[in-house]
């Protein structure tokens, strides 16, 4: 056989060869070359620390809202798994089906819901509050927390005072408004008086009300011979746009022990409350 018809042979062997069904062998080595597969499903592995981030705990009914799980294995490095989102109650916070590290929830009706964020058999939750729906455009508020300080005065034992610290955010990035009363709920108390006061309220900004000034509370509630009967307080704050329309954000917290502050700080020259 000339050299020529030996080549055109040899070539319809490898033609043949690798039109079959066998592995096809690498010329000049004699080694199975592997044969390429399909990829499969990325395989998600159980991150060492899971956790469920928000802005904050509360939205209002119609808000919009994201949050981000924060997954890192044991060396401490980030993690992008494959995330399943769940909401205990859908008629109260939706959450969307993305199964990203990032999912948005939704405030539908007034309660509280928690949000499940799953991995490889691991979870981290959150609980959401979901407030009323604030009329109208502009300034939205949610309370970031809200707790009463019940304290005495070294001068007066015996006798009970209550200093309320508020923290709120702005999340609507609107302007031209500002909180104008903040009214206080004490239970064992009867009426506290109103507490009135303009705080103008700048886009994205956090408020901290009645912080503590001069060595003291900026504002304290006292009705002789009274004592909290229980160990929760209630808000009522009234936010004023530049229209005259005020609305209403309420709120709960605990009434916790505490003492006169300790160190001077001059105070903040924000305005406080006049009853």
């Amino acid at each position: 056989m000339s050299g020529a018809n030996l080549l055109r042979a040899c070539a319809l062997m490898l033609a043949l060869a690798a039109c079959s069904g066998d592995s096809p062998v690498a010329v000049g080595t004699g080694q199975e070359v592997p044969r390429l597969t399909p990829p499969t499903a990325p395989i998600t592995v159980a991150p060492a620390t899971m956790i469920l981030r928000s802005t904050s705990s509360s939205i209002h009914q119609t808000q919009m809202t994201n949050l981000r799980l924060d997954a890192r294995d044991a060396r401490g490095a980030d993690l992008f798994p494959v995330v399943a989102w769940a909401t205990s109650d859908a008629s109260v916070v939706s959450v969307n089906s993305s199964d990203m590290i990032v999912s948005r929830i939704t405030g539908i009706a007034v309660g509280t819901a928690t949000i499940t964020a799953s991995v490889a058999g691991r979870s981290a939750s959150i609980v959401i509050t979901v407030l009323p729906a604030l009329t109208g455009e502009g300034t939205l508020l949610v309370v970031e927390s809200f707790r009463v300080i019940e304290f005495q005065y070294p001068s007066s034992p015996g006798h009970y005072y209550y200093a309320p610290e508020v923290r709120l955010r702005e999340t609507a990035n609107g302007a031209g408004a500002a909180i104008t009363a903040l009214d206080f709920a004490i239970p064992g108390f009867g009426p506290v008086p109103s507490c009135m006061t303009f705080r103008r309220v700048d886009p994205g900004a956090v408020l901290d009300l009645l912080p503590e000034t001069y060595g003291d509370f900026a504002y304290a509630i006292y009705k002789p011979g009274e004592r909290a009967s229980g160990t929760e307080a209630s808000m009522t704050l009234t936010v004023t746009d530049g229209l005259g329309i005020g609305r209403k954000l309420t709120a709960t917290g605990p009434i916790v022990p505490g003492v006169l502050p300790t160190t001077y700080t001059g105070g903040s020259g924000l305005p406080t409350c006049v009853t």
